[in-house]
């Protein structure tokens, strides 16, 4: 039986439907001198380096702080997997950049990189039909 070769379609920028768009090295912010200095950090450089080793190839890793997912491909090369639309997101990942130049690897973003829509933590109170807040949803406390 002869093996069928599996081709993997990787979309460009402009083929990325709107709701999950992906992110290019040209739309990263351009960062302080104080954001260069901190990215190339001693502890940054080594968190990185631990995270590139070869025992850890195929692994992600979420970084709640910076708003991304990276993922360990192999010869010094971080792919970002996703990204808060938050602008301090963006903001962590051309620092990551910058951290990722600095021990000499690459970081790839686009198709990759995916832009997750940024949602606020901040939970509006149920509005009545009149416009006031709904006080039977309110949280209480008892009082002894």
């Amino acid at each position: 039986m002869k093996e069928r070769e599996i081709m993997i379609h990787t979309p460009t920028r402009e083929e990325a439907c709107p709701e999950h768009l992906t992110i290019d090295h040209s739309d990263l912010p351009i960062i302080s001198s104080d954001d260069v200095i901190s990215s190339i950090s001693e502890s940054n450089k080594e968190f990185l380096l631990d995270f590139l080793h070869s025992e850890n190839l195929g692994r992600y890793q979420y970084i709640e702080q910076l708003g991304v997912t990276i993922q360990n491909v192999g010869g010094l090369v971080v792919r970002c997997i996703t990204v808060s639309s938050h602008e301090q997101a963006l903001v962590s990942l051309a620092m990551l950049k910058c951290t990722v130049k600095a021990v000499g690897g690459r970081l790839e973003l686009a198709p990759f990189a995916v832009v997750v829509p940024y949602v606020s933590e901040v939970q509006e109170e149920p509005l009545q039909e009149d416009g006031l807040p709904d006080i039977s949803v309110v949280e209480s406390m008892e009082v002894a």
